[in-house]
């Protein structure tokens, strides 16, 4: 079963990677995205550390392949 892939701003100023990619309960934090897949908006209303709930938008797709590639500097994914 293809898992649907949601991206983020990550808005963690002490974590240096830009975006936040959550796939089914994992997270990952890279730099760069490349979406080569039909991709389209969500929502979630998810609890901040405060325990507030909060909506959080994301740019979101199913892709029939996930691929991660790094260097010694940066991170990428590439969703196609």
């Amino acid at each position: 079963m293809k898992s649907e892939v949601k991206i983020r701003f990550n808005t963690d100023f002490l974590n240096p990677k830009r975006w936040r990619v959550i796939i089914g309960d994992n997270q990952e934090f890279v730099d760069e995205v490349d979406i080569r897949c039909k991709s389209y908006s969500t929502e979630d209303i998810v609890k901040n550390e405060e325990n507030i709930s909060v909506k959080k938008y994301h740019i979101s797709c199913v892709p029939k392949s996930i691929t991660f590639s790094r260097t010694k500097t940066k991170t990428k994914i590439t969703l196609k």
